[in-house]
């Protein structure tokens, strides 16, 4: 949505697909950047996979004790 329209028709969208869902609105206006920042030539391609990583970095410094990144690999054994 970001990258063909105006960033506001992407969050508009993603308030009406996930209006009582917060965290997915958090992570679709985040996408929504991301294509914007792609289609007006603020990053290029070769940069999207460190710009998601930087957006959604899970170190335990930059988000508390129970982030994700500070969370044994075990907790996880149910995702494929």
């Amino acid at each position: 949505m970001g990258f063909f329209y105006e960033t506001w028709v992407g969050y508009a969208v993603n308030r009406l697909r996930d209006f009582d869902n917060t965290p997915d609105i958090i992570v679709g206006d985040v996408g929504v950047n991301h294509g914007r920042m792609l289609g007006a030539g603020i990053v290029n391609l070769s940069e999207v996979g460190d710009l998601i990583r930087q957006s959604f970095d899970a170190r335990p410094a930059v988000w508390g004790l129970n982030s994700p990144g500070s969370r044994s690999l075990s907790v996880f054994h149910h995702i494929p």
